[in-house]
């Protein structure tokens, strides 16, 4: 891989589990530094987050301060609104960051909530905007935090809205929008665009190393479709050759149980 990146700052913003951290991930194969000391892989995340330490908290101890958290948003006036001891913080971010790399990149979803106070502190800042469907949101953080989903498509609008606001009040800085599902089905394309706006010269075999990585996740929530179609459909062949079995409660629950999964697996991968 040839590296072309002039000195910038690259931000990812978007609403949690709207693939930012797939974006962040794809952002260092490049070789561009996301951080030193990465957050943890989880449970929700097995991959990993792909997130500075020290923004992540940096974040939470601005929102926390103001009696905000990431569920929990400042709308883009209240963000303006933060104190100047915020700025102070960012600015030590920033020149420490700067410091390491001339070209750097960050990446939290709270980012999109804290971005109005970061963004004069930065010398050439370049955006990229994952979203992605209200209702794959929802289910998302209705598995990981068990919000429903009114109330996670209302989250969602709000950090969207913030983020729209932002980009009218600075119409023109660098912005590259990324839809989950565009990433899903066409990761080449998607690779291509993103080190293009990077400013990331890459040969066609580390472009498709890259898109390897979205393949294979991909590959991965298919396998498990897959997996819940075959027995779904197992147990219908059981319904038919023996019709009484639904009269059987533990049979009954156990196939409702199955089929529910079933559609909630084949609606996220849909709604990709």
């Amino acid at each position: 891989m040839n590296s072309a990146v002039q000195k910038k700052q690259i931000l990812i913003l978007g609403m949690h589990r709207s693939g930012t951290s797939l974006v962040a991930n794809l952002v260092a194969h490049s070789g561009i530094s996301v951080g030193d000391e990465l957050v943890k892989a989880s449970a929700s995340n097995v991959d990993g987050h792909y997130e500075d330490k020290a923004i992540v908290e940096l974040n939470e101890e601005i929102l926390g301060r103001a009696g905000f958290r990431w569920d929990e948003p400042p709308s883009y006036q209240q963000a303006l609104a933060l104190d100047e001891g915020c700025v102070e913080k960012f600015q030590r971010y920033v020149n420490a960051r700067s410091r390491q790399s001339e070209t750097w990149a960050a990446k939290d979803p709270r980012l999109s909530l804290t971005i109005p106070i970061l963004h004069p502190l930065l010398s050439n800042p370049h955006y990229i905007v994952c979203y992605r469907n209200e209702n794959a949101v929802a289910e998302s953080l209705g598995k990981r935090d068990g919000f429903s989903t009114s109330f996670s498509v209302g989250l969602k609008k709000r950090y969207d809205d913030g983020i729209a606001q932002f980009f009218a009040a600075n119409p023109d800085v660098p912005c590259l929008p990324v839809e989950y599902d565009n990433l899903l089905n066409n990761p080449r394309d998607t690779v291509t665009k993103l080190y293009e706006f990077m400013g990331v010269e890459a040969s066609a075999d580390f472009i498709d190393e890259a898109a390897q990585k979205i393949r294979s996740r991909s590959d991965i929530q298919q396998s498990s479709l897959q997996q819940l179609r075959s027995a779904r459909n197992h147990q219908l062949r059981k319904l038919v050759s023996n019709p009484l079995r639904i009269l059987t409660p533990p049979f009954w629950r156990r196939f409702m149980k199955l089929n529910r999964r079933y559609k909630r697996s084949l609606n996220r991968s849909n709604a990709r």
